[in-house]
C-alpha cells in the first residue's frame, strides 16, 4: 500500500465526512464542526464550541431529524473501503459489538443491563493484515445501532423464536458480513475475524456456502458428524491430534469490564509472551436446533487449534479454537490463521478511541437520535487517532515518516515542545512512531513505561493543540507590528 493511501494524525479528516447526502448546507456544516471537534477529541461541547451561539448549533444538528447515522457514518464507510482496496495484501475486516453506557435520563435509550441504559453498537473495522502483529486501521466498513426494550437475560420468548422473527441480535453478525460483501463487491475478498460471539451456525454455514473468507473463534462445543457416538462434539474432535508447530505470541494487556456479564467473558489480565502449540484438522459442523431449516443441514468447516501447554503459574492457558475458510495443509498458513485472529484486538481498541480517546459516553445529549449522529461523526475522529496509536506499536524501522502523516505546522510545534520537555525529543527526521511518543510525552508518559496508552496520548494531543494555538496567536501579533 502507497503511503498516500491513508490520511492521518492532524490531516483534513473533515474529509472523511464529504459527500453528506444531505442538504448541502448540513453537509458543510458537519465537516467544519468534525474539523473542530477533531482538534479537541476529548473535551466537553462547550470547550470544543466555546461561544453559546456555536454550541447551540452543535446541539441542534445533532438532534436534526434530516440527520441519521447511516447518513453520517456513508462518507467515511466509502472512504474505508478505498483505502482497503489500495491495499496490496490481504485486507481484515474485524467484526465485534460494544455496549454505550449513559448517566441519567434520556429519551430512546434501552437497557444494558438492570443498571445501566444505553444502547450497542456493531462494528467492522478494516485493516492491513500483519505477519508482525501490528495492522494499519482502514476505518469502519460497516455499523449499525440498536437498543434493548428489556435486560439481558429476561427475554420471554426462545432464541429460535427471536430468529424467526428477524429480531435476535445474533443476526447482526451475518448481516454485517452481508454488508461488508456487498462494499467489497468487485473489489477483493476480505478475511473477516470474529471473536468467540460470532460463532453462530447461521452465519458460519451461509459463509462457507457464499465462499466468504473467515476466521471465527469457536466458543460452543458444536456437535459434528462423527463415527464416535459416544464424543461427537467439536472439541472432542481435537484430542490427540498432532502438533503440527509451535509458536511464541503476544498476549496483550486487559482490564475488566464494568458490566459483569463482559468480566466473566473477557476478565483483566495482564500483557505476556506464551509459548502455543498448534493443530489442526476439518470437520462437519451439524446445524443446531435453534437454526432455522433454512440453513445448511451440514458445514465443513476447517479447525485451527492454538493452546499453551505450560502456562506461568497462576495464569490462565491461552487457548483458541478457530474456525476458518482459509487453507490449513502447512505450517505456513497455520501460522497466517492465527496471526490473523491475533490481531483481532484492533477493533478492542478502536472501543477504546471512541470512548476514551473522544470521550463518547460523556456527551450531554438528550436523544438516542442525537447520540447516534455523535457517534457517526465520532468514527472519523476515533479512526484517525487509532492511526496514531497503531503506528506507535509499529518496529522503528518499519514506522513511516511523520511527514507524511502530520501536518507539517503541527510538526514544528510538537518538535519545539519536545526540545523543552525533554522527555521524548523528535530526532530530525521523525517517522510517525517518534511522533506518537513526543505526543504521548506532553501528557505524561515516560518512555520506560512502554507504548503510550490512551489517556497520555488525549492529554498529549489537547496540550499539543494548546500550543500549536499559542504559536498561531504569536505568529499574528508578530505580523501585525
Amino acid at each position: 500500500m502507497g503511503e498516500t493511501a491513508i490520511s492521518g494524525f492532524g490531516s483534513d479528516v473533515a474529509h472523511e465526512l464529504k459527500n453528506v447526502e444531505a442538504d448541502p448546507r448540513l453537509g458543510r456544516r458537519a465537516q467544519r464542526m468534525l474539523e473542530r471537534w477533531q482538534e479537541k477529541p476529548g473535551l466537553g461541547f462547550p470547550e470544543v464550541f466555546p461561544t453559546g451561539a456555536e454550541l447551540e448549533a452543535a446541539y441542534r444538528f445533532f438532534g436534526n431529524v434530516r440527520l441519521s447515522f447511516d447518513v453520517l457514518a456513508k462518507p467515511h464507510i466509502a472512504n474505508a473501503l478505498g483505502r482497503s482496496a489500495r491495499h496490496e495484501s490481504d485486507v481484515l475486516c474485524i467484526h465485534d459489538t460494544s455496549t454505550f453506557v449513559f448517566e441519567g435520563e434520556r429519551e430512546g435509550l434501552g437497557y444494558i443491563n438492570k443498571n445501566n441504559r444505553g444502547f450497542l453498537g456493531h462494528f467492522c473495522l478494516a485493516a492491513s493484515s500483519s505477519q508482525d502483529g501490528v495492522p494499519v486501521p482502514f476505518g469502519v466498513v460497516a455499523a449499525s445501532t440498536w437498543t434493548r426494550t428489556t435486560p439481558r437475560g429476561a427475554k420471554s420468548v426462545s432464541q429460535h423464536q427471536l430468529r424467526e422473527s428477524g429480531d435476535c441480535e445474533s443476526l447482526r453478525w451475518l448481516d454485517t458480513v452481508r454488508a461488508v460483501e456487498h462494499g467489497f463487491e468487485g473489489k477483493k475478498s476480505p478475511i473477516h475475524v470474529m471473536d468467540r460471539e460470532g460463532d453462530i451456525y447461521d452465519s458460519l454455514s451461509t459463509m462457507v456456502a457464499s465462499r466468504v473468507r473467515f476466521v471465527v473463534r469457536a466458543m460452543s462445543n458444536r456437535r459434528v458428524e462423527s463415527s464416535d457416538t459416544e464424543f461427537p462434539l467439536l472439541f472432542d474432535a481435537l484430542d490427540g491430534l498432532p502438533v503440527r508447530y509451535q509458536q511464541t505470541i503476544q498476549v496483550t494487556a486487559r482490564k475488566g469490564s464494568r458490566l459483569p456479564e463482559q468480566r466473566k467473558v473477557h476478565p483483566s489480565r495482564d500483557g505476556r509472551e506464551a509459548h502455543v502449540c498448534v493443530t489442526a484438522t476439518q470437520v462437519v459442523l451439524e446445524r443446531t436446533r435453534n437454526s432455522p431449516k433454512a440453513y445448511p443441514a451440514k458445514t465443513p468447516i476447517n479447525v485451527v487449534h492454538a493452546f499453551e501447554s505450560q502456562p506461568p503459574p497462576g495464569e490462565c492457558p491461552v487457548e483458541w479454537v478457530l474456525l476458518t475458510s482459509e487453507p490449513i495443509d502447512t505450517d505456513d498458513e497455520l501460522s497466517r490463521v492465527v496471526d490473523k485472529y491475533r490481531q483481532r484486538w484492533l477493533i478492542e481498541e478502536f472501543f477504546k478511541a471512541i470512548k476514551t480517546g473522544c470521550a463518547f459516553e460523556k456527551r450531554q445529549l438528550e436523544t438516542y437520535h442525537s447520540l447516534r449522529n455523535a457517534l457517526a461523526m465520532t468514527l472519523p475522529i476515533a479512526w484517525e487517532m487509532l492511526l496514531l496509536r497503531s503506528q506507535s506499536r509499529q518496529p522503528g524501522a518499519s514506522s513511516p515518516p511523520a511527514t507524511t502523516f502530520v501536518d507539517p505546522l503541527r510538526l514544528d510545534v510538537l518538535r519545539e515542545a519536545s526540545k523543552r520537555q525533554k522527555r521524548y525529543v523528535l530526532p530530525p527526521a521523525p517517522t510517525l512512531r517518534d511522533v506518537a511518543y513526543a505526543v504521548a510525552a506532553l501528557g505524561g508518559h515516560l518512555r520506560r513505561n512502554g507504548p503510550p496508552g490512551w489517556l497520555t496520548l488525549r492529554r498529549g494531543y489537547d496540550r499539543l493543540l494548546t500550543l500549536e494555538e499559542g504559536w498561531l496567536m504569536s505568529r499574528e501579533r508578530c505580523d501585525q507590528s
